[in-house]
């Protein structure tokens, strides 16, 4: 016959596995959701921002309207901007960081006063990059110096964690952020995304 001290043990032993086994799966479910996704965002028709500052999976991209170019999605990996000049033809922007700009490479630049000095959706392509300054030049009529400094990212398709197929679906991508995600879309293109968040 089994002691006091051997029915507690064995009910103490009991208790533990059963915490474990409930640990288990809740970790099994977490990552579950993860994998498959724990946001979408409603559909996007205009190219922007659909998360920004932080990290996580790009899990599908569902295509409502499949358009007549493809569009990607990128880690949205800003530098903020320090200062700006404008001649009335070509714009600098310096910035903080230590990104790698070359001509011919996409920029968008949002939330600089003024607000000439910030890009379309779809951003402006470089025709001037130094890395000592850190500066960047594109085409742009805005002169004067920030009042409100901003931020920049470069949108070069080197950058694009993901492309948006010009076919009507849902597209598993399965991709890791670390910053956020940006989407230019193509022509005519309407999208939903579905991410999860570390």
């Amino acid at each position: 016959m089994a002691t006091i001290d051997d029915q507690l043990t064995a009910q103490k032993n009991g208790v533990v596995a059963i915490n474990n086994i409930s640990q288990y799966l809740k970790t099994a479910n977490e990552l579950t959701l993860y994998y498959q996704g724990t946001t979408t965002s409603d559909g996007i028709s205009s190219s922007g921002v659909i998360v920004a500052g932080k990290a996580g999976r790009l899990v599908r991209i569902s295509v409502i309207e499949a358009g007549s170019t493809s569009g990607k999605i990128y880690d949205y990996l800003t530098y903020p901007t320090t200062a700006t000049s404008g001649t009335g033809a070509t714009v600098t922007i310096t910035y903080t960081g230590t990104a790698s700009f070359t001509i011919g490479d996409v920029v968008v630049v949002a939330g600089v006063a003024p607000s000439g000095y910030n890009t379309p959706g779809a951003g402006s392509t470089l025709t001037g990059a130094t890395s000592s300054p850190p500066q960047v030049q594109y085409a742009n009529t805005t002169t004067g110096s920030q009042t409100t400094p901003g931020t920049l990212f470069n949108a070069s398709t080197t950058n694009a964690i993901a492309a948006i197929p010009t076919t009507i679906g849902v597209f598993d991508i399965g991709a890791q952020f670390t910053s956020g995600l940006y989407v230019i879309l193509g022509t005519n293109q309407k999208v939903a995304v579905t991410y999860s968040l570390d």
